[in-house]
This record gives structure tokens, sequence and C-alpha cells, in this order.
């Protein structure tokens, strides 16, 4: 339903009173095509639940006057409540604040503890406050996840090219450039410690098409192992490395497009953008390996390869340190050799 000015209300105040009565107005059936339209957009852009979230925002806050974001947010939980998520929203002084809750650890975001949930505040500029929670539940909603199933279908705007060489196998070369919309995406996605929801995004495609072609012909004809190895010297050597302190004043860990757009990456950006290539180009299971400070992969081969290993679920894990400049397979950092990883296993 496109929404006209006759389809905006005015909330009195932030009381439960007028919430209810605004919420009474977005229950009419006048607005139900709205509902379903944004989730055919949702489909159609292949949204994520934050993607989702943002959309969302950005279509109710446009839709009112900048002096109307509590009304604004009010059709917000509308819409994401009647699209199957769990959604909360908090009265903090005059204003309304969106809660959502999820599983996954979240930085930069206040939250609050309610019943076993942590729901987190949608409004980074919202701190330590006195809030006061409307807890109203719906049937069947969902928390909100983090996890990308697939990669948004966003407007194209290539960046310039870049140019990767591997240091070792100076044949292995590729010219990429990504999409500037997926970068905005990214740069604006919340940060967390969740290593596998990294490694499990992906590439873009138009990434992998410029990418993989050259790393499929260095390996071409090659075992898995000596392919593993030509992809971890890759990694190794084709990205110059910096501390995210370094590069963004803080930590940030990277998705896959972020590491091929940004000059530099650290030991969890190279981790995961390795875990990616080892298991699309050469379809094994990979593993990240979380020691104090660092982070990196360990492979399945499926026989035993020589080199520090380690045994998850009856099967024998390969280390493989894509921040290790030079290290073959096998071969551990050696700081860590004599210390336990938290594993973490990617799809």
């Amino acid at each position: 339903m496109p929404l006209h000015s006759e389809h905006r209300f005015t909330l009195a105040n932030t009381t439960e009173n007028a919430f209810a009565d605004g919420w009474n107005i977005l229950s009419s059936d006048e607005y139900l095509p709205m509902i379903t339209q944004c989730l055919d957009y949702r489909d159609k852009l292949q949204l994520c639940d934050w993607g989702y979230v943002r959309f969302v925002e950005q279509m109710t806050t446009a839709f009112f006057s900048p002096t109307q974001l509590n009304e604004a947010r009010l059709m917000q939980m509308y819409i994401l409540t009647q699209s199957g998520y769990k959604v909360r929203i908090a009265r903090v002084g005059d204003k309304l604040v969106l809660l959502l809750p999820s599983e996954d650890t979240i930085y930069n975001y206040s939250y609050l503890t309610i019943g076993n949930n942590r729901y987190y505040v949608i409004d980074p500029s919202v701190r330590k406050s006195s809030f006061h929670v409307f807890n109203h539940e719906f049937p069947k909603e969902q928390d909100f996840s983090l996890r990308i199933a697939e990669q948004p279908a966003l407007a194209g705007n290539a960046t310039g090219t870049r140019h990767l060489q591997s240091k070792h196998d100076k044949d292995l070369v590729a010219d990429v450039s990504i999409n500037k919309s997926l970068i905005a995406f990214y740069n604006d996605y919340p940060l967390s410690s969740h290593w596998d929801i990294y490694s499990n995004a992906s590439l873009s495609l138009e990434a992998k098409e410029q990418l993989y072609p050259a790393l499929r012909n260095s390996i071409a004809g090659k075992n898995k192992s000596e392919a593993a190895n030509i992809l971890l010297h890759f990694v190794q050597t084709a990205f110059e490395y910096a501390t995210d302190e370094e590069q963004f004043g803080t930590e940030r860990p990277l998705f896959a497009d972020e590491t091929l757009f940004y000059p530099y990456s650290d030991c969890e950006d190279r981790a995961i953008l390795y875990s990616i290539l080892v298991r699309e180009l050469l379809g094994l299971d990979v593993v990240l390996l979380h020691y104090p400070g660092h982070l990196a992969t360990a492979v399945c081969f499926g026989t035993e390869v020589p080199g520090d290993y380690l045994q998850i679920g009856g099967r024998r894990y390969l280390v493989c340190d894509p921040t290790y400049i030079n290290a073959d397979i096998g071969q551990a950092m050696p700081q860590f050799k004599q210390t336990a990883a938290n594993v973490i296993k990617t799809r």
C-alpha cells in the first residue's frame, strides 16, 4: 500500500493509553496491505533481519515528519511484530525506542534483560537511562538474528579495482572491485564476536565472479592439501596487515567483502576469508580457532596430513593460520602450540 499523508497519525503523548490508541489505528484494515508490501520487499531485496529492520526504519522515518519520531517508532514496531519478530518498545523520558531480542551478542548497543532475553536498544544514542517497557507479547514471535543467509540485493555501485597478488605464488593475481552499497550496508551492521556469522555470510556473487576464477586456476590439478596451501599463502601475503585499532580506531571484525575492500586486515578477517575459500573452493570442513587475542582456522582433510592438529568430534583438523606469514598448513604459531583454542564451527 502506498503511504499517503492521510495515513499519518499523531500520538497525544507517550503514555500507554496514547500508545494503545496509535496501535488501534495501525490495526485497522486500512494498514493491512502495508505489511504485505513490506514482506514482499524483504523477499525481493533478500534482506536479513537487520536489513529488514533498517528498511522499515528508513521507510517510516521518511513517511513521518522529523518531529514525529515517536509515531515512526510505533509504526516500526507494528510492522515488525506483524512480520513475525519479537519486538518491544520502551519510553525513555518522552522518547520511544525499539527493543529487539537476540541470542547473538551485539556490541555498541545498550540492552535490557527482560525475563531470559537480552533486548538491545536499537538507538545507539540511548545509553544508560530509565526505561519504561511496554511488555506485550505477540503470537509466534521470533528473536532477531544477525545471521545473513544470502547477500542483500543492493543497487550496484562498484569501487575502484584492487589488485591482489600472492607474494608466495607470483602467478596468482586477481583484480577485484566491491559494491559500495554493500560496504555501506556492512558499515552500518552491528558488531559481534560470533565469528561464524561473518564466515557463513560468505562473499558476494560479484566478488566471487572476479576472485574465484583466478583461485580455481591456481589450484587446478592440485590435491586438497596442496590447494589449501596455495589458498593459505594467498590470504597470508596478498593483504597488508594492521590491527583494527590502527585502521578503524576500534575493534571491528570484517565481512569477507570488506577484507577485499579495506586496505588492511587482521587475524580474524583473514581467518574468516580463508574459511570461506576452503569451504567453497575445496569443499572441506573448516572451523575457526579462537585463541586469546588471536583467530586462526583448522581444516579437516579426511586424511592424515602431517602437522599441528586438533581432534574434534573424532575427526582430525589441521591447523591453518592465515596470519602466520609463509607458514604452511599444519603450522601453528609457536606461542599457540600449547594453548587451548575455542572451536567455532562454520556451516
